[in-house]
């Protein structure tokens, strides 16, 4: 994953990748020149062979998209990168290969979160309204979802469930295929709308949960993809 620094300017990537022999980095930190930067192996590492690299230098606030060559004929996006932007996207690198990147954005702002207060129904007490974004709304957004928080609350509910909103395989889904875990589907809008969703949820008492797939991973994901036998194929 990603691991920043606490003046803004420096991001250390760290990619778990047992069995392989070379790892290298490349992005809009040195404008995708071909310079590419070999990741340093941690042959100490009891669970698996690991691979990092400190990156200087970098713009707080800036994005910078990134990706992972591995042995020379897999590249991938971070696995834990917490947005991606896929081949085909209107701000996709024209200068990376077409597979998904990641992006990472040293110094970026905190959240003004205001729900310190909030407290969250007892289990035995939860009134439960499960949603699908995109079905749910016309525009399919968390600012819409947001201003449609008075509806739910006069529908007596105090939990919004929401079904996976994770990056998956494709671009329709109910979002049980997740490729990127910890990556919003940009689909819905950007993490500070949906963290202003949720900070709006709680003030008015009501807890958001999130419906998540942690045990499978589907062929865009570079879980999968460090180890199927080449391009989105399944798992060897």
């Amino acid at each position: 994953g990603i691991t920043y620094g606490a003046d803004g300017t420096s991001a250390t990537l760290v990619l778990r990748a047992p069995g392989k022999q070379y790892v290298f980095v490349s992005g809009d930190f040195e404008d995708w020149v071909g310079d590419q930067s070999l990741l340093f192996r941690d042959d100490t590492d009891p669970l698996g062979t690991r691979w990092w690299i400190e990156l200087t230098g970098l713009t707080p606030g800036v994005e910078y998209a990134f990706q992972y060559e591995v042995d020379g004929t897999i590249f991938m996006a971070d696995p834990y990168a917490s947005k991606v932007i896929n081949f085909g996207e209107a701000d996709f690198p024209i200068q990376a290969n077409p597979f998904p990147v990641g992006v990472l954005t040293p110094g970026a702002p905190a959240f003004p979160w205001t729900d310190d207060d909030f407290e969250a129904p007892a289990q035995e007490d939860l009134v439960v309204y499960e949603l699908l974004v995109r079905d749910f709304l016309r525009d399919h957004s968390f600012v819409s979802l947001t201003d449609t928080l008075d509806y739910l609350q006069r529908l007596g509910v105090n939990a919004i469930e929401l079904m996976p909103v994770s990056e998956f395989d494709g671009d329709e889904s109910w979002g049980y295929n997740p490729a990127f875990h910890l990556a919003l589907d940009k689909y819905y809008g950007t993490p500070d709308e949906f963290k202003a969703f949720v900070n709006a949820a709680h003030a008015r008492g009501i807890a958001v949960i999130l419906d998540v797939v942690y045990n499978h991973a589907t062929g865009q994901s570079p879980l999968v993809r460090l180890y199927n036998s080449g391009g989105f194929s399944g798992p060897s």
